[in-house]
């Protein structure tokens, strides 16, 4: 069986799409359709049945696409093993991450890559960590980058730091005046709920659901609101605006910045070289 007409196929098959198969691979429509079909004449059976804007699999689509994952995975880690001290696998490093790290924690790791991999191409995508966990999933990415608890079957999850979730307020503001920027319903933020009115008598008061940690300290910044945040942000931003919030609830809810990739994936210099540029910053 032709591994390459495999993989394209059951890149189609996880995205349900042959449109986004082809970004994914940098090839054009026409050849992933193509490698499909000789991947069908090749096992002699229909493999998807092409709708409108999207593919169904088949039964016979269905059963490869299961099978393919252990079929790839193992070619993945062949090939990298194989190819120690040979450079990477791939020419594009694919990186997911939240908006915050991305902004924080991401350019001096990324500037050690660069250093490393000069002839490597180096694109990060920026999504809530939800997001990134699906197209970490759908090989969309190579390496996810964030916080939070979801959890990948097949994956391995390094922790790189860790701390608090912090809940802050204007100085301008008495409490009895503010209101609090939230993200979106996550475990820390329902923790928050409990604990300020198990703390005040009173529900939490919200201003607005922003999908970003900085942007939400920015409000706090210019005075707008409250909100929670990482407290890697304190020491991240400069006195100056340091010294424009105080802290409401120190230790609201403890966190991890995780690095996460496919296990298939171990061996690969560039993750390897990602996750001892912190390591390095760190000692």
């Amino acid at each position: 069986m032709n591994l390459y007409n495999l993989k394209i196929f059951a890149d189609t098959a996880r995205l349900s799409s042959m449109l986004k198969a082809s970004e994914l691979n940098n090839l054009s429509r026409p050849a992933v359709s193509q490698a499909i079909k000789k991947l069908e004449m090749e096992l002699g059976v229909d493999l998807l049945v092409h709708q409108r804007r999207f593919v169904e699999l088949t039964a016979a689509g269905r059963l490869l696409l299961k099978k393919s994952e252990v079929l790839l995975s193992e070619a993945e880690k062949i090939t990298l093993q194989l190819r120690q001290g040979k450079g990477p696998l791939v020419q594009n490093f694919k990186i997911g991450s939240s908006r915050t790290l991305a902004t924080f924690n991401l350019p001096s790791v990324l500037q050690l890559l660069r250093q490393e991999y000069s002839d490597i191409s180096i694109q990060v995508q920026m999504a809530n960590s939800g997001s990134l966990i699906r197209k970490l999933e759908n090989r969309e990415l190579d390496l996810a980058f964030m916080i939070g608890d979801e959890n990948l079957e097949d994956a391995k999850h390094t922790v790189v730091g860790s701390g608090h979730f912090v809940l802050v307020k204007p100085k301008s503001k008495s409490e009895d005046e503010v209101t609090y920027a939230l993200t979106e319903k996550r475990p820390e933020t329902e923790r928050l709920r409990v604990l300020y009115e198990r703390t005040h008598s009173k529900a939490l008061p919200v201003f607005a659901e922003i999908h970003s940690w900085d942007a939400i300290l920015h409000c706090v910044h210019e005075g707008i609101c409250g909100g929670l945040i990482p407290d890697f942000l304190l020491s991240a931003k400069p006195n100056k605006v340091n010294a424009s919030y105080s802290v409401v609830i120190p230790k609201v809810f403890p966190y991890e910045i995780k690095a996460i990739h496919l296990s298939s994936k171990s061996n690969d210099p560039l993750i390897r070289s990602f996750i001892s540029g912190f390591k390095k910053m760190k000692s």
